[in-house]
């Protein structure tokens, strides 16, 4: 059995040199490639934009149960900010 003929060897060694790449933060044999990762996602605009259209369409469990998960999942400050804009959202609402 030749390695470059074996399909799960070549898998392994596929996966063992991009794995050595981004442990090498893009600085591996290749220097046209590079590896850009996502910058980690801060603020709350994307948040209060579901909670508007949960709002829009009165959907107040959905909107609860929302803000109980987002308690859990975003930073602190983060979830203050997104509170404090909820109750004054929800203050100036018409019902």
């Amino acid at each position: 059995m030749q390695l470059e003929n074996d399909f799960l060897s070549q898998q392994i060694h596929g996966m063992g040199t991009g794995l050595g790449f981004v442990i090498s933060l893009g600085q591996g044999k290749e220097p046209a490639s590079q590896i850009v990762l996502p910058k980690k996602q801060t603020g709350t605009f994307l948040y209060k934009k579901r909670i508007e259209d949960l709002l829009r369409k009165k959907d107040f469990r959905m909107v609860k149960q929302y803000m109980t998960v987002l308690q859990a999942t975003i930073p602190y400050q983060d979830y203050l900010d997104l509170k404090r804009w909820f109750y004054d959202r929800i203050d100036h609402m018409h019902f």
